[in-house]
């Protein structure tokens, strides 16, 4: 199950809403990860864009839901402009509230993003030999900041979503790469057994610092050319269509 809400909006027209919270990140004594109110907001800002983005929607609107008081407003907006701005979205509106009367010891954010797509209509799939590979690297916590280098640029995510070559992609959030495998193959029965790959499967994704695309056999090279060194394969053993031979190592 994909991570939004999709509202129906017209006969020909539906909203998608996509969230994030983050709890005990940012610049409050008690936090328990040290980060700039600013990349804090980026990142959630991120993961609720990159959901609306997958499913082929079109974000309009940001809403920041504030518990860290007043004075990280400024940031936490800057942070969201910075996550539009990185995906090539504009003329998104930015708005949002601010808990000001009781402060709290860590800091607390939620963002949503709201977007709009044409009703999808479900059509009979055609038999491909299907490829899958993970973008990126699933971090969290400080490893975000630690291994930033690792993580796919939220940039590359919107090539993706616009490349012809890419069927279909998902966010890794922290259920993991296999949890969102499921989802991908349309498959709730694999198991980690089942999953040959030189990433670690379970582990949280946390702000979706990776990604899985679905493309078929021939535009394999394509997809490798796009996304060049964060490019991870995937392999489901036991004769699931559409999967290839998983390297040791990259």
């Amino acid at each position: 199950m994909r991570d939004v809400s999709i509202i129906p909006s017209s006969s020909n027209e539906e909203i998608i809403v996509g969230t994030d919270n983050s709890g005990g990140i940012g610049t409050k004594d008690e936090d328990v990860v040290k980060v700039g109110d600013v990349i804090t907001a980026y990142y959630s800002t991120r993961v609720a864009v990159m959901e609306v983005l997958a499913v082929k929607a079109n974000p309009f609107s940001v809403i920041i839901h504030n518990f860290s008081g007043d004075m990280v407003w400024e940031a936490y907006k800057k942070g969201a402009e910075t996550a539009l701005k990185e995906a090539e979205l504009e003329g998104v509106q930015i708005t949002g509230s601010t808990e000001s009367n009781f402060p709290l010891k860590q800091s607390a954010l939620g963002i949503t993003v709201l977007g709009k797509r044409p009703v999808v209509k479900n059509e009979r799939a055609r038999e491909y030999e299907y490829k899958y590979a993970v973008i990126g690297a699933p971090l969290t916590g400080n490893q975000v900041m630690e291994k930033k280098e690792m993580a796919a640029p939220l940039s590359l995510f919107t090539k993706c979503c616009r490349h012809s070559a890419i069927l279909d992609l998902i966010p890794v959030g922290s259920k993991g790469i296999l949890e969102e495998l499921k989802v991908l193959t349309d498959d709730v029965s694999l198991t980690e057994k089942e999953i040959q790959c030189p990433l670690d499967i379970l582990v949280s994704g946390g702000p979706s610092t990776c990604f899985l695309v679905k493309f078929r056999e021939e535009d394999k090279g394509n997809v490798r050319e796009l996304v060049g060194y964060f490019y991870h394969s995937l392999l489901v053993k036991g004769g699931t269509r559409g999967q290839e031979q998983c390297p040791a190592s990259l």
